[in-house]
Order: structure tokens, then sequence, then C-alpha cells
């Protein structure tokens, strides 16, 4: 920043300051470096809400299968209807997925019979097995609750 001052015969000098050319050019590629990194941010978003719900979906499926194994009961998943929540006990309330994401169930085809919108573990460490496929608008991604052990995976989707 750069005073200038104009030098009056009568009056003690008057002093404006203001920037510099320089100043500004500077504030102005700062600014537009710092846009288009948020502009990055915002575009992949949606994957990023899409690997969170998925991973946070894959820790509340082991989170029952090992209730099951310490209980000796079965706990359910229910999934709602329309695909944009879920609920762990009929108790609590149903955790909603974001507006990018939804939800489709494919339950197993060697698992044991079900309620449908379900995925139950057992007390031996089994589970009714399905496919959970999360998707957003450009990505997929699936969890896998195997009917045999009841380990969940979690793979990207095509």
């Amino acid at each position: 920043m750069k005073y200038r001052c104009e030098w009056r015969t009568s009056a003690p000098p008057v002093c404006s300051r203001g920037f510099t050319l320089l100043e500004l050019v500077l504030v102005m590629a700062i600014l537009v470096m710092v846009m288009s990194i948020v502009s990055v941010r915002l575009v992949s978003s949606e994957a990023g809400d899409l690997r969170t719900e998925s991973q946070k979906l894959a820790s509340q499926l082991r989170y029952l299968r090992a209730r099951a194994l310490a209980d000796g009961r079965i706990y359910d998943l229910s999934i709602a209807a329309d695909g944009r929540a879920y609920r762990l006990d009929p108790n609590q309330p149903l955790v909603e997925l974001p507006d990018a994401v939804q939800m489709t169930l494919n339950p197993s085809r060697h698992g044991q019979v079900n309620t449908p919108g379900t995925v139950s573990f057992y007390p031996d460490g089994s589970s009714s097995g399905a496919r959970i496929s999360l998707a957003g608008a450009t990505a997929e991604v699936h969890l896998d609750v195997s009917w045999i052990t009841g380990e969940v995976s979690i793979e990207k989707g095509d």
C-alpha cells in the first residue's frame, strides 16, 4: 500500500492511501485459485457422500453381526421401501441418506428367507445374505453380506 501526499503551501500535507495495481492483481489471482479449488471440491462431494455412506452402512452391518453373536439373538437391518433410509432397530428412528444417494437391496439366492427389505444376522454368525447397492448420479458402491459367514465387504461399482 502506498501513500500519496499533496503538499500545499498554506496547510499541512494531505495524504491518502491506496492499493497499487500489482497488489490488486495478486489478490485477484489468489481469489481465482481459491475458487477453482472450491469448485472441484463441490463436484467431488457426491463421490465423497457415496463413500462415506457406504462405509457408515458397512460398519452398521458389522455392528449388527457382532451384536447377534454376543447376545445370541437375531438382529435385522430394515431398508425403507423408497431406498432413502434404513433402520437398525425398530425402536430407533430411520437413518436418512443424502439426497444424492439411492439404496437398493438384492437378497442373496443362497440365504435364508427373511422379511422383504431386511438383512438379518443370526446368533451363529451367519446372515440372510444380501447385496446392498448405493448409487449416485455418476458412481455406485456395492456392499456384499455373505450368507454363510455374515462378513460385510465393500466394492466399487461399474
